[in-house]
């Protein structure tokens, strides 16, 4: 996330950087549990919003945050994250081995 808002301060304003939030959940899921995952997803949504709304930082209109591309980036992100959730629960699931009997 710092380095989206890194990102977002020293680039342009056309080129929304915000996007590579999307991304987030996905690498969240690599080495945190499920609900780390599912905080990870919430924030970037916040973010994204936060982003594609506010003027003072990056110069958007208000108005830019529900533009059917940041609407798309939203649910993709919120998409994202539900699938990434998924992996992260299996995997933190305790294996014990079968018993022959």
């Amino acid at each position: 996330m710092a380095f989206v808002l890194l990102l977002e301060t020293v680039t342009p304003t056309p080129w929304a950087v915000s996007f590579l939030l999307i991304a987030l959940p996905v690498i969240a899921a690599y080495s945190l549990g499920a609900v780390l995952v599912a905080a990870a997803t919430v924030s970037a949504v916040m973010l994204e919003g936060v982003l594609a709304g506010t003027p003072c930082c990056t110069g958007h209109n208000v108005h830019m945050l529900w533009e059917n591309h940041h609407v798309a980036a939203y649910v993709a992100t919120g998409l994202v994250g539900v699938l990434g959730v998924a992996p992260a629960a299996h995997r933190r699931r305790p294996r014990y081995p079968r018993q022959l009997s």
